[in-house]
């Protein structure tokens, strides 16, 4: 049916381990927190296990209001059993949820959590929209009620003290100032490094495609690094052997885009630099590019491979300069740009061909 609808979308199935008392609103706020950390959604739809629509007509998306989906389940002769019902499957914009902070977490066992978030909408100056009846209809899965599901016999008692929502139980943003740094760090091009042995450096945190974002908390800086490259090995390793760590040390949610430059023609350091930013953009919603030469490689983690106010260039001192700018003006190595900023610039001239300029 998702298929049918066109959706861009994902299932996320959130599992409670153990044999204590169901909390559903707990795991919808962190099927929430957890499906951003994969995507950039703009839309969540929630849903029980346990209904399954019946027309492909109530499209799973979002509205102006949060939406009630599942109007006429076949369990109530397909009525709404009464008005203010929020149950079963409904869909907010990732704004909307935001807005009323999530459902309460304090709803134990079945039962309250719905009808908390209807009058959390109603808080908030929103309304609720539905669908029809004959394309709201859903069939319920009959089963026995489990022993950790029980009623909530504090439910009614809770609804009736509803006024600003409970705070969600997500993981917090992480810092601006991330608490792992090291500051200086020795960097030691003596020792060729063998790609098994980068590996067992780097891989334990990373997810497929040299991707990372920390565990513990929700980085604040989605950041794709673009390195222009070509029949460079050494250097590369020596780059990601040192790279990586410090990019895990400063939070980010990051992805290294290698841009190999085929064939024996001259390079084209710049376009490599577009196409790396075009790429990465297919893969996640980035909102921040580090542009960095294969041969760079930062000795201090201090220098945030991140986006600010403005372009930021980030190779100021090398060891080739003396750790000093060879001119004012320089703006080769290493930088950084928002992606609205680099949209602005129009990215770099595809027109330099070789090296400089």
């Amino acid at each position: 049916m998702l298929v049918r609808q066109q959706l861009d979308y994902g299932i996320y199935v959130i599992n409670q381990d153990g044999e204590g008392v169901f909390n559903r609103a707990k795991l919808m706020n962190v099927g929430f927190a957890e499906a951003l950390k994969d995507y950039d959604y703009e839309c969540f739809v929630f849903s029980d296990v346990d209904l399954v629509p019946m027309d492909d007509r109530n499209l799973y998306r979002c509205f102006e209001s949060p939406r009630h989906l599942s109007v006429a389940i076949d369990k109530f002769n397909f009525q709404l059993p009464y008005n203010t019902i929020f149950g079963g499957v409904s869909s907010f914009s990732k704004q909307q949820f935001l807005t009323v902070n999530g459902y309460s977490n304090t709803y134990w066992g079945w039962g309250g959590e719905d009808d908390d978030m209807y009058k959390r909408i109603i808080f908030h100056g929103m309304s609720i929209n539905r669908p029809d009846h004959m394309t709201g209809k859903y069939k319920m899965i009959t089963h026995d009620r489990d022993d950790h599901n029980a009623n909530n016999p504090e439910r009614l008692d809770k609804l009736s003290h509803t006024q600003e929502p409970a705070p969600m139980d997500t993981l917090d943003p992480c810092p601006d100032h991330p608490q792992n740094l090291i500051g200086p760090f020795s960097v030691d091009f003596s020792h060729s490094w063998t790609w098994n042995e980068v590996r067992r450096k780097i891989s334990t945190p990373l997810q497929d495609g040299g991707r990372h974002k920390p565990a513990d908390c929700v980085s604040k800086h989605k950041v794709a690094i673009i390195i222009p490259y070509r029949n460079r090995h050494e250097h590369l390793k020596h780059l990601l052997f040192y790279l990586h760590p410090m990019l895990v040390r400063q939070q980010l949610d990051y992805g290294i885009y290698v841009i190999n430059q085929d064939g024996e023609g001259v390079f084209n350091w710049a376009k490599l630099m577009n196409v790396g930013f075009a790429e990465a953009l297919k893969d996640y919603d980035y909102e921040c590019f580090v542009f960095s030469d294969v041969d760079l490689v930062p000795m201090d983690d201090r220098n945030l491979y991140r986006c600010f106010e403005s372009p930021r260039h980030l190779s100021v001192t090398i060891d080739k300069f003396n750790f000093q700018l060879p001119y004012n003006t320089i703006f080769g190595g290493v930088s950084s740009f928002s992606k609205q900023q680099f949209l602005t610039v129009n990215g770099y001239s595809n027109t330099y061909w070789g090296w400089g300029g």
